[in-house]
């Protein structure tokens, strides 16, 4: 899976550096919060000096996580690292402040991710096209001889799960069932892990689902749902779209979020063939061929309205059977 290029560069960026930066994408998801907090453990164990930054408090949901805690929002109070690992991220630019990251901070970028249009703009690099950064991260520890210790076996298994939707999503290889089985066996708490990711549903999250499905508009012509969520409404940490993806004979599925007056976070997922990283990208936005996201600096009516137009005609362009 590595080339011993990959397996020495990662031995020697870790060898050598006495303070390291852990970094991800924006509006993190359990992919990126855990692979971040298994590398935090794993450096930790090192003895090295470890940061974990995001502008952005880290929402409760990730609190059950060994370390979630103790991500710094204030660039000004990090300690100057050595060197900054980016996990999870297809581009520099969706590095969670890369701004702050870039005016403060000269170290090199070590960038390992899992998106395939990744284009390895850090000084070191190791993508693979694999289900998760978690599985990835895993691989590697494997492949350095680094022990997997019962914290980092959670996180790891945590980023795993997520990212493969319980396991269910065409990404899931034997691999990764065989990893997760020796995460297990080196103490991942999946019971723990079940609890907190399908388990831990409010009243409000009830409601947001109700609102979505209210507010939803089916297109079955060209077999896409979209469900767009006011500002007033977003304070939740429910995945809406991954109850909209349960509609049967709906390929394409779609949720606007207003998280200002004017920005607006749009997930997009499709369940088969249509490749929704490469409309995506369109907007300056991307991730995989079947979970994408596009943020756009609009109202959410206007959003609507740039977006769904463009999603008519990328989908009527497709070919069909």
């Amino acid at each position: 899976m590595f080339t011993n290029e990959e397996i020495e560069e990662l031995s020697s960026a870790v060898d050598n550096c006495k303070c390291a930066l852990i970094v991800t994408h924006k509006f993190p998801d359990l992919d990126a919060i855990g692979s971040s907090l298994a590398l935090y453990h794993q450096l930790l164990k090192k003895g090295k000096r470890v940061t974990l930054y995001s502008p952005n408090r880290l929402d409760k949901q990730f609190y059950f996580l060994p370390g979630a805690k103790n991500f710094k929002t204030n660039i000004l109070k990090v300690p100057t690292p050595d060197i900054i690992f980016a996990l999870d991220s297809a581009r520099k630019e969706r590095i969670d402040g890369h701004e702050e990251i870039d005016k403060y901070l000269s170290a090199p970028i070590f960038n390992i991710d899992h998106h395939h249009d990744n284009p390895k703009y850090g000084a070191k690099n190791i993508i693979k096209d694999i289900s998760s950064v978690g599985e990835l991260l895993s691989h590697l520890f494997n492949e350095l001889n680094w022990e997997i210790t019962t914290p980092m076996a959670s996180c790891l298994y945590a980023a795993i799960c997520f990212d493969t939707g319980r396991f269910a999503h065409s990404n899931v290889t034997e691999d990764t069932f065989k990893m997760a089985a020796q995460l297990k066996k080196s103490g991942a708490d999946t019971s723990l892990i079940a609890e907190y990711m399908d388990e831990n549903k409010s009243l409000d999250d009830f409601k947001l689902i109700s609102l979505s499905t209210d507010r939803a508009v089916l297109n079955k012509d060209l077999n896409y749902v979209y469900t767009t969520i006011p500002i007033q409404h977003t304070r939740t940490s429910v995945k809406v779209i991954d109850f909209l993806r349960l509609l049967k004979g709906f390929e394409v599925i779609l949720v606007f979020q207003e998280l200002e007056r004017r920005k607006v976070k749009i997930s997009v997922r499709s369940k088969k063939d249509t490749d929704v990283s490469a409309f995506a990208a369109k907007f300056g936005g991307g991730g995989h061929k079947k979970a994408a996201g596009i943020l756009l600096l609009k109202s959410l009516e206007d959003s609507v309205n740039t977006i769904i137009p463009a999603l008519n005609e990328y989908l009527s362009d497709e070919p069909t059977e």
